[in-house]
């Protein structure tokens, strides 16, 4: 009996939840661009 009202809540829990995965990567390749003058080191 317990394990069939633990079911029901999580299947409550869970029915109407949704969410949203935010990917930040310290290290990704983006471009950039600015305009540097010649000699400039970077």
């Amino acid at each position: 009996m317990k394990l069939l009202c633990l079911i029901t809540v999580l299947a409550c829990v869970f029915y109407d939840t949704s969410a949203y995965f935010i990917t930040v990567d310290a290290h990704a390749e983006d471009c950039f661009f600015e305009k540097v003058e010649q000699g400039t080191k970077m």
